[in-house]
């Protein structure tokens, strides 16, 4: 990856127009990695660096202070991949919507995953 991943950084960004409520102040420094590499990437550079990181999906159920946040944020929103593994398995992006996932499943022919139709928001928060 890029020596300069980290200059990827939007400053004082708004964190508002990420969360279903419309609400909040900004982030220090915001980050939008395009794929798992990029992530991994500033990840480990960030926590080399001992910065304080949150990260951030499809924001929903997401209250952000009006004071904004002084950590680093990682949004996830842009890895919405979304691969058959095999008639068992599913590799899906954190940032994949999870109604998304839910009818991948079903239309090729998977069980499981029907309790997500009504659960708004990212794989990556059905997880934590």
């Amino acid at each position: 990856m890029s020596a300069n991943i980290l200059e990827k950084c939007f400053i004082n960004h708004p964190l508002s127009g990420y969360t279903t409520l419309k609400i909040g102040g900004t982030a220090s420094c915001a980050y939008f990695p395009e794929n798992t590499e990029e992530l991994i990437e500033i990840r480990n550079r960030l926590t080399e660096q001992g910065s304080k990181i949150t990260v951030i999906g499809a924001g929903s159920n997401l209250l952000v202070s009006s004071s904004g946040v002084s950590d680093a944020v990682i949004f996830t929103k842009n890895l919405c991949n979304i691969e058959f593994i095999d008639e068992t398995a599913i590799k899906a992006g954190s940032g994949l919507k999870s109604v998304a996932l839910a009818k991948y499943a079903q239309q090729n022919s998977l069980s499981g995953l029907e309790f997500l139709i009504g659960i708004p928001g990212s794989v990556g928060g059905a997880v934590t």
